[in-house]
């Protein structure tokens, strides 16, 4: 009999219900047999009892936290996943159907890898794709990590670790994450989280293959 899977998935929020009613429904369109999410909310808004709604109406669990800003929200919710795995979105995002089950296959094929992040794709209000997915290519010498000193970092809807992890190893995958533009998202959030200092291997949306991994 096939296991089922435990993410914990950490989304910050703050009063924004009907965005995060999006979110959240993109998180548990992904749940099958094999796969179930513990969906933590971190909530330093205002407005709790519209929080509450939305999280309740997904079977979350709903934290108030006190400390303004996203990276506390998260840190309240790392702290409390018990998931094997750990991942991310923020509350005006969503999930496409790619998202986590390659991932998984990836941890599973490569266990010595804590970290993986995907592609990204940008879209207007209603979800619409605006622009092709980013990153849209990999450094030829294989030299992610300079890719990422270079301007680039990892999109923390797309990024999947291993819980008790700190320091990730990095591959990149197909696109994963739809996100709307003009909405605050930071993608130096990732670079206060983790520091990107350890060998990085990456496959790349099909159409590239380091030396050291398969196709994704």
């Amino acid at each position: 009999m096939k296991q089922t899977r435990t993410v914990s998935v950490v989304v910050p929020t703050r009063d924004r219900p009907q965005f995060l009613d999006q979110a959240l429904k993109s998180i548990r369109a992904l749940e099958g047999s094999d796969l179930t999410f513990e969906i933590l909310v971190g909530d330093n808004g205002s407005n709790h009892d519209a929080t509450s709604t939305v999280t309740q109406a997904h079977g979350a669990r709903h934290l108030i936290v006190a400390t303004a800003g996203a990276g506390a929200a998260r840190n309240a919710a790392m702290r409390a996943a018990t998931g094997e795995f750990l991942a991310f979105l923020d509350d005006d995002d969503v999930w496409t159907e790619q998202h986590v089950r390659p991932h998984l296959q990836l941890f599973d094929a490569y266990p010595q890898i804590e970290a993986i992040f995907g592609q990204v794709v940008m879209t207007d209000p209603d979800l619409l794709p605006i622009a092709s997915p980013i990153p849209d290519a990999v450094r030829p010498d294989g030299d992610h990590l300079k890719m990422m000193l270079d301007g680039y970092f990892p999109q923390i809807g797309a990024t999947m670790l291993v819980s008790g992890y700190a320091t990730p190893m990095v591959i990149l995958t197909r696109p994963c994450w739809p996100t709307r533009t003009g909405t605050g998202n930071c993608v130096s959030r990732v670079a206060g989280m983790w520091s990107m200092s350890r060998c990085l291997a990456s496959c790349f949306a099909n159409d590239r293959q380091d030396p050291m991994m398969p196709w994704c």
